[in-house]
């Protein structure tokens, strides 16, 4: 509700090879304000540090180059959040560079706890895609206000399916796919316009996504 704050948190599970990490969460800023990020001690407690150049942005990095990156699993960071008016905030990670100690890039991959999934939904509703446009990690978000069946899939602008991110009955609840930019062959999609268009009993809505790359 508005006027009240709260944390997000963001945790890292690494395996060895990780040396550097850039992460940046996107948010509906309408709905609520970044106050101030604290960095977490699972990076310094390895003899790194983390900064936060910018709003929504988490930068950690080991100091000194070894034989081992980051290990383990623990608190990369923790942003505070002061609501602005009732809402959603519809967090999303829509950045992610790994680098390793040759500065090689490092595949990172995004669980997004999805705190809002299965939640109560007051409508029946295709959201704005975030970030948009986009270079692929999308969020494309949803919400039911009853048990039914469901079709989420994005097409280009002749028609063409591309990909279908959701098909099949679901329960009552809001709900997030991230799509990876890739069609159903797993190749990244051309840049673009898109549509994403979710179908369920009773209703039919379409967004327009950009993709740049």
């Amino acid at each position: 509700e508005a006027g009240q704050t709260f944390e997000v948190p963001m945790t890292l599970t690494a395996g060895g090879s990780l040396q550097g990490l850039s992460v940046s969460l996107d948010w509906d800023r309408s709905v609520v304000a970044l106050e101030g990020t604290d960095a977490g001690t699972f990076v310094s407690g390895q003899g790194g540090v983390v900064l936060s150049p910018s709003a929504g942005r988490v930068d950690a990095a080991l100091l000194g180059v070894g034989a081992q990156g980051l290990v383990g699993q623990g608190r990369l960071a923790t942003l505070r959040f002061r609501v602005l008016k009732d809402g959603a905030p519809h967090f999303v990670v829509n950045r992610v560079v790994g680098r390793d100690a040759n500065n090689r890039d490092v595949t990172v991959a995004v669980r997004s706890t999805d705190s809002f999934v299965n939640a109560p939904a007051t409508q029946t509703d295709l959201y704005p895609v975030i970030p948009n446009p986009t270079r692929g990690n999308a969020a494309v978000r949803y919400s039911l206000t009853k048990r039914g069946r469901v079709n989420v899939a994005l097409f280009s602008v002749d028609g063409r399916l591309v990909k279908t991110l959701a098909r099949g009955v679901q329960d009552a609840g809001q709900y997030q796919i991230m799509w990876d930019g890739t069609d159903a062959q797993g190749s990244l999609a051309k840049p673009g316009m898109y549509y994403v268009r979710f179908e369920t009993e009773g209703m039919r809505k379409t967004r327009v996504l950009s993709v740049n790359r």
